[in-house]
């Protein structure tokens, strides 16, 4: 293995989180089992022991701003004043990390239960294949809601299509993406500011540059884990409650 690059690591807490629509609190506040989700990730993400560290706010900004500043000092807060979507989300790390001489890990703010050890995987397997762009996968065994993976006809990544863009047969594709992806800084923020709104949602998707690397030439790779459970996001209070009982389990089992 070669010798690791710097890592930045970004993660996007600015959303609304409509769905779930806590009368008070921002998504990446809402309590799992005493600690709010964002705490979780936080802590997760520390364990790579990363140069940088940038969450980005919005939505209820002041709230998340004043946990992050209470619980993770080393945290460096970005705001998103227009929730635009993830592309644009990231992009507002621009000034900070475009010069950054080595990978940018974005990941949500809302998916509590990752492992470090899988984000550590990623890592090695991002260096491993010299891609641009590379990002875990999953199988879910439902998987209403999530971004699908395109891969053609001899299995490479070609590119991410989200379910509300996904044609039926897209729909019935089951590896899914999980949010989490890493990049090469330079070309990252190369690739940015090519994204383009012209989707359902009308947002600037981070999972476009997939197919910009495609388009371009530049190598992208899709690290697919088993293990999908942990991937599980929070929209609603069904599914809140879900990880809560599973987060119970994952801590007596250890």
């Amino acid at each position: 293995m070669a010798h690791e690059r710097p890592l930045a690591v970004v993660v996007l807490a600015a959303g609304q989180g409509k769905r779930i629509g806590h009368p008070l609190l921002p998504k990446v506040l809402l309590p799992l089992n005493g600690r709010a989700l964002l705490g979780y990730v936080l802590q997760t993400v520390q364990q790579l022991s990363p140069e940088a560290l940038y969450v980005v706010v919005g939505f209820r900004g002041e709230m998340v701003e004043q946990y992050v500043r209470e619980h993770f000092q080393e945290a460096q807060l970005v705001w998103q004043q227009e929730q635009r979507g993830t592309g644009h989300a990231v992009w507002q790390t621009a000034p900070m990390l475009e010069r950054f001489p080595g990978d940018v890990l974005v990941l949500p703010g809302d998916v509590p239960l990752v492992r470090a050890a899988v984000l550590q995987q990623l890592r090695h397997a991002h260096q491993a294949h010299r891609a641009v762009v590379s990002l875990l996968s999953t199988l879910m065994p439902e998987p209403h809601g999530y971004g699908r993976i395109l891969r053609d006809a001899e299995g490479r990544l070609v590119g991410i299509v989200e379910e509300r863009d996904a044609t039926p047969q897209q729909r019935k594709l089951r590896e899914v993406n999980t949010g989490v992806l890493m990049a090469q800084a330079a070309w990252l923020y190369r690739l940015l500011p090519q994204l383009c709104p012209d989707n359902a949602q009308q947002e600037y998707y981070l999972t476009d540059v997939v197919a910009l690397c495609v388009q371009h030439g530049l190598p992208v790779w899709a690290e697919l884990v088993p293990e999908w459970e942990q991937f599980q996001g929070v929209n609603t209070w069904e599914e809140l409650e879900r990880l809560q009982q599973l987060a119970k389990t994952i801590a007596d089992a250890r």
